[in-house]
Order: C-alpha cells, then structure tokens, then sequence
C-alpha cells in the first residue's frame, strides 16, 4: 500500500485563498479598493513579503488590478480573468457554474470562435498548397 505525502498550502497560498473567498462571496466588489499591504499584513497576521507575493499571484491571474502608487483594486475578474479565475469560480461553487458566471463567458468564447477558426483554416489552406507543390498558396 503506498502513501501519498502531505503536503501544507503555503502562507502565500492561504493568503490567495482567502482574497479569493472573500472577491468571490462579494464580501470584496468589482472597483473596491483593498487595504494597503501593510494593513493587510497586520490584519491577517502574515509578513509582507507574503502580502506582496498573493497580491502580484491575484494580479496575474485577473482577480486584482495593482495601480502603482494608487493601490490594488479588485478586477473585473469575469471579464478579464484567466484559467485560474475559472478554476476558482467553479471550486467556490461547487464545480457547477451559475448564469452570472456563464453568460459573460459565452460571449467571450461567441467573440473568439470566428478568428480561432479562420485562422485555423487560413493556416490548414497554406499548408495544404505547400503540400501539394503549388507555387501560389491562396
């Protein structure tokens, strides 16, 4: 029988957790401005270096907007999320997703389809005349 090794999150990714909870529940909306690190640090009892490192994770990832010397803001993370704001929005509802949640996604796939598949039939032509040994491709 074999094991698996256990392994504990990171105070990094605790901290990404909860930002996450707390923008995802509504607790944090769209455009509210989050304390400063240093507040965020003596509030959730982490160093800095911590604060810094979740915040430039949730920027990356489309939860939060860093404005330099204005401070972070949360995102619209719907619009302008990733495939972890994905990730987390299904695992804080349960991996089923709601219509709030599903519209806006559609539209973007609706927006991305038409140039994917152009694309991809421009490059399947080019391909398919170069194959052939035609001089001209279209």
């Amino acid at each position: 029988m074999e094991f698996k090794e256990l392994v504990s999150p990171s105070l990094t990714d605790l901290f990404i957790q909860e930002l996450q909870r707390m923008i995802l529940s509504g607790e944090l909306k769209t455009g509210e401005q989050l304390p400063t690190e240093r507040e965020l640090s003596e509030n959730m009892k982490v160093s800095r270096a911590v604060v810094n490192g979740g915040l430039n994770q949730l920027a990356n990832m489309g939860f939060i907007r860093i404005a330099p010397g204005k401070g972070a803001f949360v995102n619209d993370y719907v619009a302008e999320g990733d495939i972890h704001v994905l990730t987390a929005i299904m695992e804080y509802n349960g991996w089923k997703f709601t219509p709030e949640y599903l519209e806006p996604m559609l539209q973007i796939r609706k927006s991305i389809e038409p140039y994917s598949l152009s694309f991809i039939f421009r490059c399947i032509s080019i391909s398919l005349w170069y194959d052939n040994n035609l001089l001209f491709p279209l």
